[in-house]
């Protein structure tokens, strides 16, 4: 049982190394965070700060105040951890506390125990401001191992098991409830390894403005989605013989591209990337739907963005292949010039993330698409993707910007990727989805508000121009071509945004806000070192619809 499981077990369960006198395991700040947030978290202990904090018998006050004692012991911490010395004398003092009941605490009962209980409180704020920057682009050798453990072992953990806790930088603190994510700015706890993290950087910093601007050209390809596109697989349950009978898979393929090569999507998105540039100067990223294209067309694409330095982001379909149903996945290239052209380098492989969850047509939406005279309005019909190992990806474009890619159904079901996405809180999270128009009374609105709401990320999402037109509305509603809907913490409602007629593209206009954010101790994100920077908000500051330059 749980509740008869004394701390003293539970660390030893975790690591036998944790139970060692010498204490030679807490120089790594990452691995005493771990340790430390989940018993306050599994204990329910960290809402001790809201009794009153700091402690007025405090061993880390010495006359400043709370946050500057808490940043004071985090920056000798790592700069200790650095030079490969022990942990400052405070941070063995704090453990030696926790360690002194850990036989006679139940991990269920710390919050009982004040002293105890303050004891990590303390640890994991120190351990907080010692990862300051972690994960981002930094010489400090302290960063550069944290962000090599990162790349290597999907956590910044020395010797906590990541299949048990996993550890990762964090961008935005929640300003609105208390969970254990209220009490970090930098770092974030994830149990268990049902999602594998991947944090990605650019090789080297790419070209961006001092004032934090990003420009996003969305391209909602395929302008025309067919019903004959979806299609019941053969036999029409998979291999799931026992499911009930009105129960049946299908696929829908992109259609590949025509001979004429002006015709073709890469054709197309270079056309529209000349007319974004000869009205803005440049691109930064290029975005297309879920499904919108197929490995070969991807790879097309990913040239046409090299050349113009951008980085891509597309929905890509892999048939099935070899008794194995088919992927549907997000493909992010994060590439530009070659060093030769005075640009910056490329990663060396394309960013993959497959689709977590599978896509239901039920009558509503077998009616609503017309897709009936392809699939059988009563039956229920789910997507024949692939559903393998779970991953998420966090890509790091500068100190400002950490993004995410989520696929349609991803954003709505919460489980088990928004509690990586929530405890992490990427600047941006970008949906791709197969959808009708975006609308601010539709699913993928209130969805966005919630990632908006809480870690505080800015949501964009984007379906195909082609989805809208399928999309037939309710009686008294006239046809949108929403094709994109656009969320953040400064707007009470989605921003819908319409492709007019006479348009092919929208160009989006990005800038970064700075706010001031505060954990539920009394920490600013807002360091008095200006090494350490605070978090950072995309706001929407312009929207361009663009047509594509006719040959």
């Amino acid at each position: 049982m749980a509740n008869e499981q004394t701390l003293a077990n539970f660390l030893r369960h975790l690591n036998a190394a944790v139970m060692e006198p010498d204490g030679a395991w807490l120089a790594w700040p990452p691995d005493v965070f771990a340790v430390c947030a989940y018993v306050l978290k599994v204990s329910g202990a960290y809402t001790e700060v809201l009794r009153e904090w700091p402690p007025k018998d405090t061993r880390l006050a010495g006359g400043d105040t709370w946050a500057k004692c808490a940043r004071k012991v985090g920056t000798a911490w790592r700069d200790a951890s650095a030079q490969q010395a022990p942990a400052p004398q405070d941070v063995f003092d704090l453990w030696t506390i926790v360690m002194s009941r850990s036989n006679q605490s139940h991990l269920l009962d710390v919050a009982k125990d004040r002293e105890t209980c303050q004891a990590l409180l303390h640890l994991v704020a120190a351990a907080d401001e010692a990862c300051a920057n972690v994960g981002m682009f930094s010489k400090h050798d302290f960063i550069n191992e944290a962000n090599i453990l990162l790349r290597t072992t999907f956590t910044l953990c020395k010797i906590v098991p990541p299949t048990v806790l996993c550890v990762l930088p964090k961008q935005h603190t929640p300003q609105s409830g208390m969970t254990i994510r209220s009490l970090t700015h930098h770092l974030s706890l994830h149990i268990g390894r049902e999602v594998v993290p991947h944090w990605h950087q650019q090789p080297t910093e790419r070209p961006r403005t001092t004032d934090g601007r990003l420009t996003l050209l969305l391209a909602p390809w395929p302008l025309e989605v067919k019903p004959r596109q979806f299609a019941p697989t053969e036999p029409a349950n998979g291999l799931l013989h026992e499911m009930p009978e009105k129960f049946g898979f299908f696929t829908y393929e992109p259609e590949c591209d025509p001979t004429d090569r002006e015709s073709t999507v890469a054709s197309w998105v270079e056309s529209l990337i000349q007319t974004a540039r000869d009205l803005t100067g440049h691109v930064d990223a290029i975005v297309l739907p879920e499904l919108a294209v197929n490995e070969e067309q991807f790879r097309a694409l990913r040239e046409v963005a090299h050349d113009a330095g951008a980085m891509l982001i597309a929905g890509v379909f892999h048939p099935a292949k070899d008794g194995r149903p088919a992927r549907n996945e997000v493909a992010l290239a994060p590439c530009g010039p070659t060093p030769e052209k005075g640009g910056f380098n490329a990663f060396q492989e394309d960013v993959r993330q497959s689709k977590h969850h599978r896509w239901q047509l039920d009558r509503s939406q077998i009616q609503t698409y017309g897709l009936g005279s392809a699939l059988d309005p009563n039956f229920r019909w789910w997507e024949s993707s692939e559903l393998g190992e779970r991953h998420v990806n966090f890509v790091v474009l500068d100190d400002e910007l950490t993004i995410c890619c989520l696929i349609c159904e991803d954003l709505a079901r919460q489980d088990p990727v928004a509690d990586v996405v929530r405890s992490v809180g990427p600047n941006l999270v970008i949906a791709l989805l197969m959808d009708g128009p975006q609308l601010g009374h539709r699913w993928p609105a209130r969805y966005a508000t919630v990632l908006a709401d809480d870690p505080g990320s800015s949501v964009l999402t984007l379906t195909s121009a082609g989805m809208t037109r399928l999309s037939r509305p309710p009686p008294g509603r006239t046809p949108s071509r929403s094709i994109a809907l656009w969320k953040d913490t400064s707007r009470s409602e989605a921003l819908e945004l319409e492709l007019p007629h006479d348009a092919d593209g929208l160009l989006l206009m990005l800038r970064s806000e700075p706010v001031e954010e505060w954990t539920a101790d009394g920490r600013s994100d807002r360091a008095s070192d200006a090494s350490v920077g605070g978090s950072s908000f995309p706001r929407l500051s312009g929207v361009h619809p663009i047509k594509r330059k006719r040959p």
